[in-house]
């Protein structure tokens, strides 16, 4: 069983580079990283930042009470995977608390959901709803009205427009403009480093260019 719970102790489940990301993303939000969960074995019994690898993730949710009540960050890029585990930790009633840098500025008429990680000087503009387990890059802008919804990948330098909902499991690549005007980008869909999308996207799409064209489907 993991220490006894402190609200401001925090685990994270991924021991990769971004783990040392969520890493300090966490201390500068005031948590205390006391430990990592990944399941290469190569990893296990190795140290990031000085902080245990403890095991894999098999390990970790064999007992409910390794997770109840207990706060984790899960430092996975891939949409799928760390939505997964997010939602994974809440169904053993373990806490899944955001990460915002300090300089984020969310507006007071922003919703956002639960297990957001927000890296520095991201704006998140007014009436944007963010549903759970979004990650955002450091100067990302989501203009007024956009909704993002759950397990989402914006990367830095990204503009999504007004209004445009950003289906579930989205990849933003990072210098990348999503244009005001278009409707909906589709579900599991990524959009390429530095493209410019200026209509409306179908569900399991690869765009690329500028403007944007589809140069690829994802399999289901």
């Amino acid at each position: 069983m993991l220490d006894k719970i402190n609200s401001r102790e925090i685990y994270i489940i991924g021991a990769s580079l971004y783990g040392e990301v969520i890493f300090e993303l966490a201390e500068h939000c005031g948590f205390k990283v006391k430990g990592f969960y990944d399941d290469n074995p190569k990893k296990h019994d190795t140290k990031i930042f000085g902080v245990p690898v403890i095991g894999s993730t098999k390990k970790l949710f064999s007992n409910k009470k390794n997770v109840q009540e207990i706060n984790f960050a899960v430092a996975i890029g891939h949409n799928k995977y760390r939505r997964g585990f997010l939602e994974k930790v809440r169904q053993l009633s373990g806490k899944t608390p955001n990460l915002i840098h300090k300089t984020v500025q969310i507006s007071p008429s922003a919703e956002i959901g639960m297990g957001i990680y927000i890296n520095a000087y991201t704006i998140i503009w007014t009436g944007v709803k963010v549903e759970n387990d979004c990650l955002f890059s450091p100067h990302v802008l989501i203009s007024h009205h956009a909704v993002i919804k759950k397990g989402c990948f914006v990367a830095n330098m990204s503009v999504v427009g007004m209004g445009v909902v950003i289906e579930s499991d989205v990849l933003v690549g990072m210098g990348s403009t999503i244009m005001s005007g278009i409707k909906s980008v589709g579900r599991n869909t990524i959009i390429g480093a530095g493209s410019v999308v200026i209509r409306d996207v179908s569900k399991n799409s690869v765009m690329a260019g500028v403007p944007a064209k589809c140069i690829s489907r994802i399999k289901e």
